[in-house]
């Protein structure tokens, strides 16, 4: 998942995007940010080793940051409008009426899981008495 995010240290910090992996057991940075932010770096007593989940050594980890704070902006997602489960276009041809017949599909909108009789997108005054 890709973030805005705000990263913070020793009175500085940087807006950027932040990718998010929820299954990480550590945070890491990449480390031409870290040089391009000018992020201090201290080297560790003893190098890390980075595996990925099926054991395969992605990277040797050597130094690690002055602590850092990370602030993520998290927005709503856009509001996505439901649709109705099928749409009419107009009165079908005969062939294509005998093709939904065939099909065992709604002879209103194409669509299945349902009849004309109780097609969500027919309008009540169109329903048969």
């Amino acid at each position: 998942m890709q973030l805005d995010a705000t990263l913070s240290w020793e009175q500085q910090s940087l807006q950027l995007s932040a990718l998010v992996d929820s299954g990480a057991d550590e945070n890491f940075l990449d480390s031409n940010l870290v040089s391009q932010a000018g992020i201090p770096v201290e080297v560790l007593p003893a190098p890390l080793n980075a595996h990925a989940l099926n054991g395969e050594l992605l990277a040797r980890v050597s130094h690690r940051t002055v602590p850092l704070s990370l602030h993520l902006s998290v927005t709503p997602p856009p509001t996505v409008r439901q649709r109705n489960p099928c749409t009419w276009v107009g009165p079908v041809s005969p062939a294509e009426r005998t093709r939904r017949m065939q099909a065992g599909v709604c002879l209103y909108c194409g669509q299945n899981g349902h009849y004309i009789t109780s097609c969500p997108v027919r309008p009540k005054e169109q329903a048969r008495q």
